[in-house]
């Protein structure tokens, strides 16, 4: 009863937070809207729209989450507490003399830190709301490269239950999320030299990032296509066997600051916090797979499948478990992409709903029950 208890009021403290996101599930739906339309033929198209509106509808689709996500209490999250501190010593950072010494490991990010800093003052939940809308906002405009292809809703809703309480937590790595989401469209359209320069830059914000370079290799062109996929496949399940082994050679490719995290974290059970991570994205892209046979589809799915991996070597490494994160993303993507491309409406929507169960549940039991990172109870800085 003491779990029950503490889990519904976990979930209840989290209302405002929800109502946020909710706001945001619907104003994407009426975007949505405005941006499709149907030609005389009736084919589906793209409207185009100016800059600045396509602007102002990403604006109001995440100011709302962006809000109650930067005004959470100093003790919501684990590394809210450092972010507070972390900003309020910018009062004492030069801007170049000290780069050197703070900046080099994630130096953008720095950067973003001290000009907020230096523009807002010291007002940290501002800089929090800032740090939460410019992670948002990027991720919303790497959605409108699949607008006709997925529901922004049903992305959205992804999102939120799965990732959307860790901007109160990771939020830097979050961020770099975020910019390699956006890197996607460029290697799906094979624009090679745009996506290694957004990688590169989601790097300068969180290393992890690096696994974007990863996913450059996934992408197999037509010759020998067959023979690839099989090639992943073995090197798919070799590589579990080799875990160990390959997280301590890993950790000769890190800077110094995170070998720290390969060679000193480690997990001795095998259980709950895999299959919690790990069954809400495999399992729909499983149940929907016969659905799309695209060179794009498969390309996404490769990625995705990479969660088992890197959820596993989070046994080895704690660095790598959360880069499981970069993996995962895509089923904001793949997920709808997928169910879009179910023809009968009533298996659809059976799916559907049977989709966000799974979802609901995940965040039910991740943030209400389990909550880990201390995300919940969430009250905010009047508090």
């Amino acid at each position: 009863m003491n779990n029950l208890g503490k889990t519904i009021e976990n979930l209840i403290s989290s209302g405002p937070i929800l109502i946020a996101f909710i706001l945001s599930i619907i104003i994407a739906k009426f975007y949505q809207k405005f941006r499709l339309k149907q030609n005389y033929y009736g084919e589906i198209y793209v409207r185009k729209i100016s800059n600045y509106k396509k602007f102002i509808w990403n604006f109001f689709i995440v100011i709302f989450p962006s809000i109650f996500l930067g005004i959470r209490g100093y003790n919501v999250g684990y590394d809210t507490h450092n972010n507070w501190i972390n900003y309020l010593n910018v009062s004492n950072i030069s801007l170049i003399k000290d780069f050197k010494e703070v900046g080099t490991s994630s130096p953008l990010f720095w950067i973003f830190r001290v000009l907020s800093y230096k523009i807002i003052g010291n007002n940290v939940s501002l800089y929090l709301i800032l740090l939460s809308f410019l992670t948002l906002i990027i991720m919303t405009y790497s959605l409108e490269y699949w607008i006709k292809e997925i529901s922004l809703p049903m992305s959205l809703f992804l999102y939120y239950s799965f990732f959307g309480l860790q901007l109160m937590n990771q939020s830097r790595q979050m961020l770099a999320l975020s910019i390699l989401l956006y890197a996607l469209k460029f290697k799906i359209e094979n624009k090679n030299k745009y996506y290694f320069l957004i990688i590169f830059l989601g790097m300068m914000i969180h290393y992890s990032a690096i696994i974007g370079i990863g996913f450059y290799f996934l992408d197999f062109r037509k010759k020998n296509y067959k023979l690839k996929k099989k090639v992943y496949f073995v090197f798919f399940i070799a590589i579990i066997f080799l875990l160990p082994k390959l997280s301590f050679l890993l950790s000769k490719l890190m800077i110094v600051k995170y070998r720290y995290y390969f060679l000193n974290y480690s997990f001795n059970k095998f259980g709950f916090g895999f299959y919690l991570n790990v069954l809400p994205v495999i399992f729909p892209v499983v149940l929907l797979r016969k659905y799309d046979k695209t060179k794009k589809g498969d390309y996404l799915k490769r990625i995705l499948y990479l969660i088992i991996i890197l959820r596993l070597m989070g046994y080895c490494s704690y660095f790598i478990m959360r880069m499981y994160y970069y993996s995962a993303i895509v089923l904001i993507i793949l997920i709808p992409m997928l169910l879009n491309k179910v023809k009968n409406r009533g298996n659809r929507k059976i799916i559907k709903v049977i989709i966000i169960l799974i979802y609901a549940s995940y965040y039910i039991v991740n943030y209400g029950y389990a909550n880990s990172a201390q995300i919940l109870p969430y009250y905010t800085i009047f508090k």
